[in-house]
């Protein structure tokens, strides 16, 4: 079965000082490792029917070594009942892993494509001083798909091309989506859905925290979640739809 590591992986083979092949090395499993990127263009606006919106894009990257692979099947209606995901290995093999507690489900958002539930949350919630409470994002459904390489040094693994990009349609039974290693989802502010009503909040300062992969749901390379949040401090006057970026850091939200 063809890797989708951007590289070319097969059982190594050594050779004893007596010349008779020695055992393979254990094969390990080539798992993701998911980063969420800094939130980018926070801005606030109002609506036609005069809701406040605060607007910001999202990116999750892969930095681990190997794909974030979802698999689904078996539709219900708008809904994939079987939800696993795809781990491949270092000997070019791979297996499942069942997620019983994870959603695929189709539109909701007026997109023509499935979708995998809460892959990704974002919270406004206020700093000591402002009184007021927290509020999340509307969106709950992402279409995983390569659409962003990463800038800078890529890892090691990283694919050259892009590998995931579709996320079925309307008449589809079972898909397959992901993120490639090196690649990000991104999902830009005037996304439907990618904002938080900030409606009669009152002026003050907030924290606003993205996190990728939030209930730990798909297993990660040593299990790392240190790099899984992004957060921006933010001087926030929704009724004049001004704000300003105060801080930032690349740590737990809490």
């Amino acid at each position: 079965m063809r890797l989708r590591t951007g590289i070319s992986l097969a059982l190594a083979v050594m050779v004893s000082p007596t010349g008779l092949a020695a055992p393979a090395m254990a094969a390990t499993d080539l798992l993701p490792d998911m980063k969420m990127a800094p939130l980018y263009s926070p801005q606030v606006s109002t609506t036609a029917n005069g809701r406040k919106k605060l607007r910001f894009g999202t990116i999750g990257f892969n930095v681990g070594d190997g794909p974030l692979e979802v698999r689904a099947r078996n539709r219900d209606n708008g809904q994939l009942l079987n939800v696993a995901q795809w781990i491949y290995r270092s000997n070019g093999t791979s297996y499942s892993v069942a997620q019983p507690q994870a959603q695929v489900f189709y539109k909701r958002d007026g997109h023509d494509h499935w979708h995998v539930e809460r892959f990704m949350v974002a919270r406004l919630s206020a700093l000591p001083g402002t009184a007021a409470t927290a509020r999340r994002i509307k969106k709950i459904g992402y279409c995983l798909v390569d659409s962003m390489r990463m800038p800078g040094q890529p890892p090691p693994n990283a694919a050259e091309f892009p590998f995931y990009g579709d996320c079925g349609w309307s008449q589809s039974r079972r898909i397959t989506v992901g993120i490639s290693v090196g690649w990000g989802d991104n999902y830009p502010p005037e996304f439907t859905f990618q904002a938080i009503d900030v409606t009669g909040l009152p002026q003050g300062q907030y924290r606003l925290c993205g996190t990728v992969n939030p209930q730990g749901t798909w297993t990660e390379k040593n299990n790392n979640v240190a790099n899984n949040s992004y957060w921006l401090d933010l001087d926030l006057d929704a009724a004049n739809n001004d704000l300003t970026v105060i801080g930032s850091g690349a740590t737990p939200c809490s």
